[in-house]
């Protein structure tokens, strides 16, 4: 019997290595920001905020020549005990515009749902995590944790973007 239990907590550990966690690269992200944004092309110079030793850049997103938004990301957010990527469009004010999780349709497919992202759209680093209404699906700590991150992005957009005047005139 110890020999059994022994053979399948090898299977266990020797499995775990495959399940790791997809590495996307900046070129991946600001991919699936213009289609989550709409723009027709993203801005090469990026805006990395003072401070965050490059973990929070901002890339600005243009339909035509307008910016519409600045999209950013965030790389293997913990959650349980997995990792997930989430990206987010943050509108030249400072409020969000639009956020997924990318790997919402594997995970959290209601995240996925533009009905339920959409009441955190217009939200600044101010605002509270209201748990009878943010969660989803019952993924409570799912949805502080994106909730949290989304916070941080636009503070740090706040903070080391707009009132550092890094905003292209």
């Amino acid at each position: 019997m110890k020999r059994v239990f022994f053979i399948l907590l090898i299977l266990l550990v020797a499995t775990a290595g495959f399940t790791q966690q997809k590495v996307r690269t900046p070129a991946d992200y600001v991919k699936e920001l213009i289609a989550l944004s709409g723009a027709d092309r993203a801005d090469k110079n990026m805006i990395v905020a003072e401070r965050s030793d490059g973990a929070y850049v901002f890339v600005p997103l243009y339909k035509g020549d307008k910016v519409i938004g600045y999209g950013t990301w965030a790389q293997g957010i913990k959650i349980y005990n997995h990792r997930e990527d989430l990206i987010a469009v943050i509108n030249p004010d400072g409020t969000l515009q639009n956020f997924l999780p990318i790997d919402a349709n594997e995970r959290h497919p209601d995240m996925r749902d533009l009905k339920w992202r959409s009441k955190f759209f217009g939200m600044n680093y101010k605002r509270d995590f209201i748990h009878s209404a943010d969660v989803s699906s019952g993924s409570t700590f799912s949805s502080i944790m994106f909730v949290a991150e989304l916070k941080t992005m636009l503070f740090a957009f706040n903070e080391y973007v707009v009132k550092a005047g890094k905003l292209p005139k």
